[in-house]
């Protein structure tokens, strides 16, 4: 079989004469295989080719029928005219709309629509528990950016039910003791405004605010999302130009000391220039981190081995016979270890005195 993965001629005489049954069966099964795929491309041809045909057939006899009905209605019209009969507004139909062609391609194809985003249980936003460091403001705002994605139009009712889904813990409580019962979505926003950005709301986000330190390994990024939260929420319902300058005052003084030199060094009088500027600095430090910790970790690599050296006892030198291994405290040939009486090496232990004395037995 030429072109076959199975062809003998890629396998060895060993070879042919071992799996020859394996191969002739191989060879059957491609070839079974092989006109099964050209029997459903033609198939497919053909499919495709009804398609197209049936296509072109849609359209003309549209136009056919476009064209009779047309005619039909003239007669109609001329008839009535003949016979001193009013035509009624009602009875004419828009001409434009009669001979509008439909793009056949259009109704093949699947149609794209969106859907209720509150349907994929409410993924798009995150529900709102009446927390004093998330500003009420923000997150309605984003509410209504999600009712927005909705195309059709909602009444005010299902805006209402949308609000209540997305509403958990202390707001939802809020929410449902409301008398009496909202009807409009802004009536409701209107009371939770209230509830929710008073003065106890804003004393509670200056102290979340007053805690608010860049952590030792936190990005630039991450920080500056957590201050600019923190500091909207506590300045909630001041103008923008007061946000960005109490931002650049905040964001200068909670940095990390050694992006905080170099960050106020350069004198920066925005706050977006002052964050470009922390995150320039912060891709240097990172950079140069690696090279110390390097050298740190060889220098204490280097002391232990010395101070292991040290510690070995190959190296300690007698200063009796000038030989390694001891010290002359316990020198064999230092006379000095001997006692004059017995000839016996003193075995000097300095807390034989601490040992285990039986005081039961003493005289």
């Amino acid at each position: 079989m030429a072109g076959s993965d199975c062809d003998p001629e890629f396998f060895t005489h060993t070879e042919r004469n071992n799996f020859q049954t394996i191969l002739t069966r191989l060879r059957a099964f491609e070839k079974t295989v092989a006109h099964s795929f050209r029997h459903l491309e033609q198939r497919i041809d053909t499919i495709e080719e009804n398609v197209k045909t049936n296509k072109n057939s849609l359209s003309g006899t549209k136009g056919s029928i476009t064209k009779l009905r047309n005619s039909l209605k003239n007669m109609e019209n001329n008839f009535r005219e003949k016979m001193g009969l009013t035509v009624t507004q009602n009875e004419l139909e828009d001409e434009n709309e009669i001979n509008e062609e439909i793009d056949l391609n259009n109704t093949l194809e699947p149609e794209i629509k969106m859907g209720d985003p509150f349907l994929n249980g409410g993924s798009f936003i995150s529900g709102y528990d009446g927390n004093p460091s998330i500003s009420f403001s923000k997150w309605i705002k984003k509410f209504k950016d999600i009712l927005s994605l909705i195309t059709t139009p909602l009444t005010e009712e299902q805006k209402l039910a949308r609000l209540r889904f997305c509403l958990n813990g202390q707001a939802r409580a809020v929410y449902d003791g409301i008398n009496p019962a909202p009807l409009t979505l802004e009536a409701a926003i209107l009371v939770l405004k209230g509830r929710y950005e008073n003065g106890n709301t804003k004393i509670i986000a200056r102290q979340a605010l007053s805690i608010c330190k860049q952590a030792p390994g936190e990005p630039v990024f991450d920080f500056s999302n957590r201050l600019n939260e923190a500091v909207r929420t506590a300045l909630s319902g001041e103008n923008e130009e007061t946000i960005q300058k109490r931002l650049l005052e905040e964001f200068l003084d909670r940095l990390l000391p050694e992006l905080q030199f170099q960050v106020k060094s350069h004198r920066p009088t925005e706050y977006g220039m002052a964050y470009e500027q922390a995150q320039h600095f912060e891709l240097l430090l990172s950079a140069r981190k690696p090279a110390i910790n390097i050298s740190m970790s060889e220098m204490a690599g280097k002391v232990d081995a010395f101070v292991l050296s040290k510690n070995k006892h190959e190296f300690v030198t007698c200063y009796s016979c000038r030989k390694q291994g001891h010290i002359a405290r316990y020198c064999p040939g230092n006379p000095r270890n001997y006692s004059g009486e017995s000839g016996r090496q003193w075995s000097y232990n300095s807390r034989t005195n601490y040992g285990y004395r039986d005081y039961d037995n003493r005289p």
